[in-house]
């Protein structure tokens, strides 16, 4: 049995289809921001409501938490970490929308199964930084996640936390796998 997901958008423009792939429009917001805005709207600073984990501190920054991250597989990143949360902020989220719409449906659908059982991992040329790959099923291309580690070194209020995502060829990751250097490979 197939499991088909939908995904509304509230837009004026309307969302085109490329390449059997939704193009979200610039400025359009999916169902799921609409009703993350309207809880916004009533929500103290601080605030943690179950079941979205949002929390919206101090200077009214929106923060989607991810979970914890396994760190058998993402201490090829960092060792030196001190916190296993892992986040997502809603400034991160528009810039994916608006740079990379081709994978803003799948960072929203697929973060987790990225994050859970990456394909492999890359090092990125900032420091505690890694490109986690994962490919998804039903698509040719990959999913690629960059995955910010959180050190002794940084402010101890700051959590890991992805800073982008894009979606990746299989020539490109061939590319990958040719020209950067592997820190974990999926066994």
């Amino acid at each position: 049995m197939q499991r088909i997901k939908f995904l509304l958008v509230y837009s004026e423009t309307p969302v085109l289809q490329y390449q059997n792939k939704l193009v979200v429009p610039k400025g359009a917001i999916t169902n799921q921001e609409k009703l993350l805005a309207e809880r916004r709207t009533d929500m103290k600073y601080n605030q943690v409501r179950r079941g979205d984990g949002i929390i919206v501190n101090e200077e009214r920054v929106v923060i989607h938490s991810l979970g914890l991250l396994d760190w058998n597989i993402y201490d090829c990143i960092s060792s030196n970490h001190i916190t296993d949360e892992v986040i997502i902020t809603e400034e991160q989220m528009m810039h994916i929308r608006e740079r990379h719409p081709e994978a803003y449906i799948d960072t929203i659908h697929y973060v987790r199964e990225v994050l859970d059982d990456p394909d492999y991992i890359f090092r990125d040329k900032r420091p505690n930084t890694g490109l986690v790959v994962k490919k998804i099923l039903n698509d040719e291309e990959s999913s690629l996640l960059v995955l910010k580690i959180i050190t002794s070194d940084d402010n101890k209020d700051y959590k890991n936390s992805i800073i982008t995502s894009w979606k990746i060829t299989e020539k490109r990751l061939n590319n990958y796998l040719r020209n950067k250097d592997i820190i974990y490979k999926k066994a």
